[in-house]
């Protein structure tokens, strides 16, 4: 490994302006964690760095855990591979509380979470931030989220061009509690599953406003957003257009979600191979609910249900 934040550094220590490059991580029994970077109970400040080339098992470029807080501004991290599978350019693990602003995050490999992986108990707060063209087979292209408190805050980012075998821009799964704000999510893909732009399963509380989700594709289901099993999902402001399912819910897939709400949101222009050009809608038991308010959704094609297509949807309402 590069640096080793691991002895209760705050804020005053900085690192800034330097590439830190070709890391290999930091042993502990056995696997490698940050590969340029480790942080583990530290507040470091590190500013206008190059992350580039780094790798480890966890975390590849940047590793954080143990309620590790530290603040990363205006770096580029790029190109780090997570050997071991999860985060390939950042991973916020067990109460992780990073502050990461108008940082690019680019060409990263994981198998979860290729640009940033967050964990249990961790809160990081994502701003101004360009996550673009990472790459994670099995979940999350661009970002994951999993388990419980897992609260991480994204807002003003672009988060664009990435590839996830499911959730190829943003993955959320097992309690998590996101919040989306007035981000772009465009261009992204599901190449093996579903969720082309967003994916949602058993999260708690799922906050989506202001955002745009473009031109996202799946192979399967969700080209936009795909809400599955339990999932409180708010969507409110958005627009959702472009987006490409192979075969339901060009824009939004739910299945069995939980309670949730779409209101003031434009739906518009989006596939599906088969049913449900806007919105593919299950929701089969007294417990799962759908209120679709004050949205505008047209210009959406299907061969069955170009805006709506309901299936089991006992609990929707419009």
């Amino acid at each position: 490994g590069v640096f080793a934040f691991d002895s209760g550094e705050d804020e005053s220590t900085v690192i800034k302006d330097l590439v830190i490059a070709e890391g290999t991580g930091f042993d502990d029994f056995g696997e490698t964690y940050g590969g340029g970077i480790y942080c583990s109970a530290s507040d470091p400040t590190i500013t206008n760095c190059t992350i580039i080339y780094n790798r480890a098992a966890y975390g590849g470029g940047i590793f954080c855990g143990s309620g590790a807080s530290p603040t990363i501004s205006g770096c580029t991290i790029e190109s780090n591979m997570s050997q071991g599978g999860l985060g390939g350019g950042i991973n916020c693990y067990y109460e992780c509380n990073a502050t990461i602003t108008g940082c690019t995050i680019k060409d990263n490999t994981a198998l979860e979470g290729g640009g940033i992986y967050c964990y249990a108990f961790s809160a990081p707060t994502i701003t101004g931030c360009t996550i673009e063209s990472n790459y994670a087979p099995y979940y999350g292209g661009g970002i994951f989220a999993a388990y419980p408190s897992c609260r991480p805050t994204i807002s003003g980012c672009t988060i664009k061009d990435n590839d996830g075998g499911t959730g190829g821009g943003f993955y959320c799964v097992a309690d998590s509690e996101p919040t989306i704000n007035d981000c772009i999510i465009k261009n992204n893909t599901a190449t093996n599953g579903n969720g082309g732009g967003i994916w949602c399963q058993q999260t708690l509380n799922t906050t989506i406003i202001g955002c745009t989700i473009s031109d996202n594709t799946s192979v399967t289901g969700g080209g936009g957003i795909y809400c599955y099993g339990n999932s409180n999902l708010a969507i409110a402001d958005c627009t959702i257009s472009g987006n490409d399912a192979s075969l339901s819910g060009g824009g939004i897939l739910f299945l069995l979600s939980l309670d949730s709400i779409v209101s003031g949101c434009t739906i518009t222009g989006n596939t599906a191979g088969h049913n449900g050009g806007g919105i593919w809608c299950n929701t089969s038991n007294s417990t799962h609910d759908l209120t679709i308010t004050g949205c505008t959704i047209t210009s959406n094609t299907a061969s069955e249900g170009g805006g709506i297509f309901f299936f089991y949807a006992y609990y929707a309402t419009i």
